[in-house]
């Protein structure tokens, strides 16, 4: 408790001398002064300045609260200042200084008399405080408390410039011209009642009053704040040893500052770590004497980490597993380190070491409740050994688990033999195999979500231990466009004996049979593609379908193709197109199908008021209409000018500039008509929310074109998600490319390596010159249940046999194939860089790798 006194009594005195100069308060007082009591032994810090109580708010700090508050600064700033928490500060003035800054001017007097001896109270405190008076001398000459007096202080003379700081301009004249009636009665009071006083002393000290404006002390502010945010102090063991001497002698902050040049929070947080290192240092002996302060500069060394040497590692492990009782305090004390460091070091370091603890049993079982997601929690009390242990064991041995050389997630034993079976069965493929069809897979098991795991595990292996060389990949294509879709075993044999001859060992130890073969050229030809069901469509996607559907409508001269359930391809894929869901007609027209089954007549004028009733049941339906009026097409356009216009990582963006480009965006479709002014502070507003409730719930939307780009990276790069990011996708991150890919193949598109496979060897039995010669009931009645005209021609289609039948090539194009293909320092080729040399060409990169694979030759002999 006299510890508490005398330094509330420092603060006191320090108090006189800083208030009896003539700098600003901001400049010249701390933001707190503790007078919690430093007693010894006790380990628990200071408490921080954002968990300051209201005991600790002193006379300076009530003045600077108080005249930040009434200039209109914002909590976060005066939060800054001062040191605290903003609710601390909030929660302060409203209670404690508010109160009082009210009651201030209703005294026994009333009109100037009051404002004079308000006033004249205020000259007489701030002439003993000239003096070097005590409070409590003060307090007795005005018959009043010291604390009441001091918070009386604190109040009054901001209250005298009540209104001068106001942040707006018509508040502060107002403010000005009522107070300026006010000065000279008082001023004139004042020299009646003060003998000696003339009227210059007294303004002078009112425009000391008023230095205080709303602009000088912003920029009073800034400055502090720029020179708190610039310095870096750099702590010696000097200044720390002075820290601590003059803490223990009980100094104000004010003076600590002064002598060491920091500011306050410095100080305290630097304090903080000085004590602790001194704890260390000393054992459990908490205070020193002030002669021992000099051993932290000897062992200064100590201060930046602790050295854990054999000798201490031995001291714990004995002491704690010995048979006399020992605590963690103990053990600290004789080792000379932290209780709560010698703890963590025992069960992270020391224990695992031990081989008795981990038996074989217990490993597995670690790695099966791992496998089966349990917390580690959950593990750590079902095995009986602490978090930090499990979690250390599971880091080490979890490449030897069952799960292979994988490096992510486990999976449990039965699921792994589960998954492991079936693939045997498939065509005896390897553990650490590479594109398996997730279709047939997920098929056989009933396990998805350990199947999905299990797949991210060979997947994250693939990402540093590439199967498919490129190489590789191009010796399968030249093999397969030469020797066609039969013999697997041949080209099996060919891409072994080429990684035995020109790749490395890994390489070479890694050996391809037919199936994987077989596999591998189906994902590269035909990549995994979602299929948009028409049944799952959400409110916003089926009012987009109606609204495309009526502006199409309006736009179709023939009337004819309304006729009913008799409708064109055409047609429909350009409603899909406006919808932003290319190659989506034939779920357009299953869905508008579906829709008039119940309609009494199929006339145009029927189908267009039945458009018309589902346009306003779904806007009513749905609360949140500015999402629903938006269609596909213009979100993707709306995000993409969104992400041009960013200005910083923290994603500040201009919304009235991006309102002005959508108005300026050359829109052909009917989204023209949804806004017509994009200048108003509503359009702005619902542009703005679209785009907070897109990325809180959905996060960020992937369009068609960005999907289309991470299969033809796939298909390029492989699983190197490093390189689709240079190449396609650079404004995503691999993380998000990657858990795209995996909700892409567990929604696979519907043809498997089967279909596909009897898909092209029954078109290859018609022989005909191009697609739209061949009989498709025939190719249709050799496909599985399930399959018609139309999907088997557009998967055709999408096929590499089309694509280098339809396509002709230049003999620009050729040569400059043949010149400019080299491989680059990785071994790849940058395939991307063709489709960027001929723009207008509409040919993708991997027709372009065909093309060169035909052209180039033969890798293998």
């Amino acid at each position: 408790m006299s510890r508490a006194i005398s330094t509330t009594k420092n603060n006191a005195s320090n108090t006189s001398t800083l208030l009896a100069t003539d700098t600003p308060i901001i400049e010249r007082v701390p933001a707190f002064t503790p007078i919690t009591p430093v007693t010894p032994n006790t380990f628990k810090p200071f408490a921080s300045p954002a968990k300051q109580t209201r005991g600790k708010w002193t006379l300076e700090s009530n003045s600077v609260l108080v005249e930040l508050a009434e200039a209109g600064m914002s909590w976060a700033r005066i939060s800054r200042v001062t040191g605290s928490a903003r609710t601390t500060c909030l929660q302060h003035y409203k209670k404690y200084l508010a109160p009082f800054n009210a009651m201030a001017p209703q005294g026994s007097r009333t009109g100037a008399e009051a404002g004079a001896g308000s006033f004249s109270d205020l000259t007489l405190i701030k002439k003993r405080i000239q003096e070097n008076k005590p409070w409590h001398q003060i307090a007795a000459e005005m018959g009043q408390s010291s604390e009441v007096l001091r918070i009386r202080f604190s109040v009054l003379e901001p209250w005298l410039r009540q209104g001068m700081g106001h942040r707006s301009s018509a508040v502060r004249s107002e403010a000005m011209t009522g107070f300026a009636k006010k000065v000279d009665g008082i001023f004139e009071a004042m020299v009646k009642d003060e003998p000696g006083l003339t009227l210059e002393t007294v303004q002078g000290w009112y425009d000391q009053i008023l230095l205080y404006s709303h602009r000088t002390r912003y920029s009073v502010i800034r400055e502090r704040e720029q020179e708190a945010l610039l310095s870096t102090p750099t702590w010696t063991p000097e200044m720390d040893a002075k820290l601590l001497r003059m803490e223990s002698e009980g100094r104000s902050w004010a003076a600590i500052e002064d002598e060491l040049g920091r500011t306050y929070e410095h100080c305290l947080r630097r304090l903080h770590y000085a004590q602790k290192m001194k704890r260390r240092l000393h054992g459990l002996d908490g205070v020193t004497p002030h002669s021992s302060i000099s051993q932290l500069h000897r062992h200064y060394d100590l201060l930046a980490r602790q050295i854990w040497t054999p000798e201490i590692d031995e001291v714990i492990v004995r002491m704690w597993e010995g048979e006399t009782e020992s605590t963690w305090a103990m053990v600290g004390a004789v080792v000379g380190v932290d209780s709560g460091l010698c703890c963590n070091r025992y069960h992270t370091v020391l224990r695992p070491l031990f081989e008795s603890v981990w038996s074989k049993s217990k490993t597995k079982r670690l790695h099966h409740l791992v496998g089966l997601g349990e917390s580690w929690d959950t593990i750590s009390s079902t095995l009986g050994l602490s978090k930090a242990a499990c979690r250390m064991r599971w880091k080490e041995t979890r490449n030897d688990a069952f799960t292979g050389p994988g490096k992510g997630l486990a999976t449990s034993q039965r699921v792994a033999r589960e998954v492991e079976s079936c693939l045997y069965k498939r065509g005896r493929i390897e553990r650490f195999y590479t594109c398996q069809d997730w279709d047939e897979l997920l098929g056989m098991t009933s396990r998805t979500v350990s199947v999905q795991g299990w797949k991210r595990l060979q997947l994250d292996w693939l990402n540093q231990h590439s199967a498919w060389s490129e190489r590789a990949e191009n010796v399968l294509i030249q093999l397969v466009l030469r020797k066609g879709l039969s013999a697997w075993d041949e080209v099996a044999a060919a891409i072994n004996t080429d990684a035995r001859i020109n790749l490395g060992k890994a390489m070479a130890a890694r050996t391809v049979t037919a199936v994987e073969c077989r596999m591998h050229w189906k994902n590269l030809d035909m990549p995994v593609q979602r299929s948009y069901d028409s049944r799952q469509w959400t409110a916003s996607t089926r009012c987009s379908f109606w609204s495309a559907f009526s502006w199409c409508k309006m736009q179709q001269q023939d009337k004819e193709v309304m006729g009913g359930r008799q409708g064109y391809q055409q047609f429909w894929n350009k409603v899909a197109r406006e919808m932003g869901m290319p190659g989506g007609g034939e779920q357009c027209l299953a869905f508008f199908e579906d829709s008039i089954r119940g309609l009494v007549a199929l006339d145009d004028k029927t189908i267009t008021d039945h458009a018309n009733r589902q346009i306003k049941t779904l806007r009513e339906k749905t609360a949140q209409q500015g999402l629903i009026l938006r269609p596909k097409h213009w979100s993707l356009v709306f995000q993409d000018i969104v992400r041009q216009n960013k200005k910083s990582r923290l994603d500040d963006v201009e919304w009235r500039k991006v309102a002005a480009q959508m108005g300026d965006y050359p829109w052909s479709t009917h989204a023209c008509t949804l806004d017509r002014d994009t200048n108003t502070s509503a359009f702005i507003d619902s542009i703005e929310w679209h785009w907070r409730h897109i990325h809180k719930n959905a996060g960020r939307p992937w369009s068609h074109s960005e999907l289309k780009l991470l299969e033809q990276g796939i298909r390029e790069c492989g699983f190197v998600w490093t390189e689709i990011w240079r190449k396609y996708l650079p404004w995503r991150t691999w993380s998000m490319m990657r858990t795209r890919w995996y909700r892409l193949s567990d929604c696979a598109t519907r043809i498997t390596v089967d279909e596909y496979m009897t898909l092209l060897q029954a078109v290859d039995e018609q022989q005909q010159p191009s697609s739209a010669s061949i009989d498709w009931s025939k190719v249709v009645a050799r496909m599985p249940e399930g399959w018609s005209m139309k999907p088997c021609r557009r998967a055709y289609e999408s096929s590499y046999r089309h694509l280098l039948e339809q396509k002709l090539f230049t003999p620009e194009e050729d040569q400059w194939l043949l010149q400019n293909m080299e491989p680059q320092r990785n071994g790849s080729r940058d395939w991307k860089a063709a489709v960027d040399r001929f723009p207008k060409s509409g040919i993708s990169a991997w027709q372009y790798r065909l093309r060169w694979c035909q052209l180039a030759d033969s890798l293998v002999s």
